[in-house]
């Protein structure tokens, strides 16, 4: 396999920017064997921003995808789908996963104080949809 990212030092501010090889973004999308999924276990990887989750569910595959930097937590999921649990199944979730790759990593890239933004603004929602568990139950 390849480097995954090259870096280089940009300017005085002793700035690093990645940059993502079209070599390594053509390799096979690489997922565990169906027994990892089998037993329980779940999956998460990356490839360039592009994020995605698999877990089983089931006779089935649950998968999430989302534009990172963030974890999936502070991230708003661009989709979520579900796959047979099956050999089947997991090429259809490489596909999936695949195509979402080529999609995000086309995107133009954002500032960190976007990405910040997006992160917080991802935040307040989640406070606004789950409440506090130290809140004192209604009278």
């Amino acid at each position: 396999m390849g480097e995954v990212f090259r870096q280089a030092e940009c300017g005085m501010m002793d700035t690093t920017l990645v940059f993502y090889c079209e070599e390594d973004m053509m390799e096979e999308l690489f997922l565990p064997v169906l027994s990892h999924f089998q037993n329980g276990n779940f999956w998460t990887a990356s490839r360039g921003r592009m994020r995605y989750y698999a877990a089983p569910d089931g006779e089935e595959l649950a998968a999430q995808v989302w534009e990172g930097p963030w974890n999936q937590t502070d991230s708003e999921m661009e989709e979520t789908r579900r796959f047979p649990l099956s050999e089947e199944g997991l090429e259809e979730l490489r596909g999936w996963a695949a195509a979402w790759a080529g999609d995000i990593n086309a995107r133009p890239p954002r500032s960190l104080e976007e990405d910040i933004r997006r992160r917080d603004a991802c935040r307040s929602r989640r406070a606004v949809e789950t409440p506090e568990k130290s809140a004192p139950p209604p009278a």
